[in-house]
């Protein structure tokens, strides 16, 4: 029986030693997986860059210079049109015409008005001459005094003709203006010409955007007018448009009351674009330098912007940064940063003081 007892009792000690490299192991597994990194990241260093000082502003794409077309005539029906909203002209291009058949009656009429008024001129100059002949023969009182009558009566028929033929010109320019022309180059904006009615003296027919040239009306604050100037370039963003350059135009000298703000006009380098469309922009000033990182690498919490820095190779440190301005790509600091620190470049959000890390070869991960 204790032989018995004593075989159980070696058997139990030699199992205790053989699970003791088992438990060994199992802890070293254990320490092991503690002490590998939580994430493996790239790093990149703030990038000093030349950044142009910019205001950013809102306002309307508007026209450069508008032509309205108006009828220069009173109550000439209108027979035809010829150009549309949208269509463009070429200056002297015909966009409509006018009933011509009451002026060109009236033509008619003054017409025969300059041949009487010419017809009386060669009877009062051979009066004349008859007048002057008789006064040579018979220098007399009487004589003199007849041909300075006849004369008189040539000077009056020289005027009258003279009125008949401007009156007639301008019967002539009223007929040309039936035809209504294209006043310059450009597109066709509005129309409110319809056929058969009788537009008024003024009254509007077509309105044209002059050279299809467009602009940018941005509006500033005031504080900010003075710093604009002619030439500065402009960044404009339109909806569902690509981005487009243009120039300060001119800086308006009036500031809207209820606003407080000032118009800047904007030359565009595009005339692709639909007067009315509200757009935003940059206004760039003079530049200047400043550190960036990638967009990517800052982490905003509560509106604070925050970073990882890799310290001792596998830690990171957290630093509260403050930004400034942004591009596509890169987000300005503006708080004190080392211009070495190796910033974790994504993934920050999944990070925390003191997280450990594995920091990747830019050349090994193939970027």
């Amino acid at each position: 029986m204790a032989s018995y007892w004593s075989i159980v009792n070696l058997t139990l000690v030699s199992a205790s030693f053989a699970l003791v490299p088992t438990a060994t192991h199992s802890f070293q597994d254990v320490t092991t997986l503690d002490q590998k990194p939580a994430l493996a990241v790239e790093v990149v260093s703030p990038v000093p860059i030349i950044w142009p000082k910019t205001i950013e502003a809102g306002g309307w794409i508007a026209p450069w210079s508008e032509a309205l077309v108006s009828s220069d005539i009173d109550g000439a029906k209108i027979e035809t049109i010829e150009a549309d909203v949208g269509d463009v002209v070429r200056k002297g291009q015909v966009l409509a015409t006018l009933s011509a058949e009451p002026l060109n009656v009236e033509k008619l009429r003054k017409l025969a008005a300059v041949d009487g008024a010419q017809a009386r001129l060669e009877q009062a100059a051979a009066n004349a001459e008859r007048s002057r002949l008789l006064s040579v023969r018979a220098p007399d009182a009487q004589s003199q005094k007849a041909l300075q009558t006849a004369q008189i009566e040539e000077k009056i028929a020289t005027a009258s003709l003279a009125a008949e033929r401007a009156s007639l010109a301008a019967e002539q320019l009223n007929i040309d203006r039936t035809v209504i022309l294209a006043p310059d180059d450009g597109v066709i904006s509005s129309k409110s010409a319809t056929l058969g009615a009788l537009p008024a003296v003024g009254d509007e027919l077509f309105r044209l955007i002059r050279h299809q040239r467009l602009e940018w009306r941005a509006e500033v604050p005031v504080g900010d007018l003075a710093k604009i100037e002619p030439q500065q370039q402009v960044k404009i963003d339109v909806m569902g448009e690509p981005p487009i350059l243009g120039r300060v135009r001119s800086v308006s000298p009036v500031i809207d009351r209820a606003t407080g703000r000032g118009v800047v006009n904007v030359a565009l380098s595009s005339a692709d674009l639909r007067s009315g469309a509200f757009a935003t922009g940059k206004i760039h000033l003079e530049t200047e330098e400043a550190l960036a990182l990638p967009h990517s690498a800052v982490v905003m919490r509560g509106g604070v912007g925050t970073v990882y820095a890799v310290v001792d190779g596998s830690k990171v440190k957290q630093i509260s940064v403050t930004t400034g301005r942004q591009s596509d790509e890169l987000i300005e600091i503006t708080s004190p940063i080392d211009l070495h620190a190796q910033i974790v470049q994504t993934g920050g959000a999944f990070l925390f003081d003191g997280a450990s890390v594995f920091v990747l070869d830019k050349k090994r991960s193939g970027k």
